[in-house]
């Protein structure tokens, strides 16, 4: 892709510049990218918007620079913090930065070398800003016609995305699907979502990167970059987490049914009345906790136990009764489908299918 490069010279010139100095190292990344055996668009993207962003900032400082007449009364902070954060002094010469400290009626300069001038006017309270801008507008003239032909450089680049968008998503589904299918789970639906067991995958090519949810959308699990193999590796991981733990049911609805006797008690209900769900899950999660958490709350003895877990739980859950009593999970009406906090989604099969339920309830069992 070398009719995509820029020269590294025209940039190296201005590399004291911060912001330039971040767009050489960008630009390297991306030729480097270009010459690879396959163009990855979502790398190119990336750091496209990066370049993109660091030369609409550097514009807008020229905008100050050059395209203004700056008089002392019109001398600011801003104008000094844009000087100092971009660098800027770097470029001056000795005489120049000499010149400046005595027109900002700084002492002892005569004999300082370049880093001490830079030093003794960026500490200067009285600097005369305006000074520095004049010295600095010539050289950014000059930096103006690089960025032109950087603009030119990066519209050609954008120009060509949408082409390699289309291959890598292409691409990007099959990978997926194959790696998926390696753990024995297929991979099934269309952009922006795809669904596996238990999951969704929101792909935006735009952003770009893909987030993983439990459920049709109801649990946000991560923000991952858009790369098939770190998607599928996350995805093993997750799903050795929420899917993979051993459960005890007879434990799990014994504690499940103590929890419930807490949130019934705390909410002046009857046993045998409804109860929220959520709330039942906050008394689960405490019951479920080590002595020494107990006695010393510390995130070092917490055991993590979450909204999917128990979700996933209730799902798998094969004993349903206990103690003359049996669970029941209430569906979530619409009132209670519009805050997280009222409900919770359990799934019905190894899909992105189930029901939203607000309450749950240990119903007597009539002999």
């Amino acid at each position: 892709m070398e009719d995509l490069e820029i020269k590294k010279d025209a940039l190296n010139k201005y590399k004291k510049w911060a912001a330039l100095r971040d767009i050489l190292r960008i630009h390297t990344k991306m030729v480097s990218y270009f010459k690879a055996p396959e163009i990855n668009y979502v790398l190119i993207k990336s750091n496209l918007d990066k370049m993109m962003k660091h030369l609409t900032d550097i514009k807008k400082i020229l905008e100050n620079i050059i395209d203004k007449d700056i008089s002392i009364s019109d001398s600011n902070e801003f104008n000094a913090k844009i000087i100092f954060d971009m660098n800027f002094l770097e470029d001056l010469s000795l005489n120049d930065l000499k010149y400046a400290c005595r027109m900002s009626k700084i002492k002892g300069y005569s004999k300082l070398n370049k880093k001490e001038l830079i030093e003794k006017l960026r500490n200067c309270e009285n600097l005369n800003v305006s000074i520095l801008l004049r010295k600095l507008k010539e050289k950014g003239i000059r930096l103006r016609k690089l960025l032109i032909e950087l603009e030119r450089y990066l519209n050609e680049v954008q120009s060509k995305l949408d082409e390699w968008k289309e291959k890598f998503k292409i691409n990007f589904g099959k990978e997926l699907r194959n790696l998926i299918k390696e753990m024995g789970l297929n991979l099934e639906g269309h952009y922006p979502l795809l669904k596996s067991s238990f999951f969704t995958f929101e792909i935006d090519f735009e952003k770009p990167l893909a987030r993983i949810w439990y459920g049709p959308k109801q649990e946000k699990l991560i923000d991952i970059k858009l790369d098939s193999k770190e998607i599928s590796r996350k995805f093993k991981e997750l799903r050795k987490e929420i899917i993979d733990r051993d459960m005890d049911d007879e434990k799990f609805i014994s504690k499940l049914f103590k929890a419930y006797e807490i949130t019934c008690f705390r909410e002046k209900k009857e046993l045998g009345e409804q109860v929220p769900i959520i709330q039942v899950l906050l008394d689960y999660i405490f019951l479920i906790q080590d002595n020494r958490y107990k006695a010393r709350p510390s995130k070092k003895f917490y055991f993590d136990y979450n909204r999917t877990m128990f979700s996933y739980d209730l799902y798998r859950l094969r004993i349903r009764k206990l103690n003359g009593r049996k669970l029941k999970l209430i569906p979530a009406t619409r009132a209670y489908t519009k805050s997280q906090k009222d409900f919770l989604w359990v799934p019905i099969k190894e899909a992105v299918e189930g029901n939203y339920y607000s309450h749950l309830i240990f119903e007597e069992v009539k002999k």
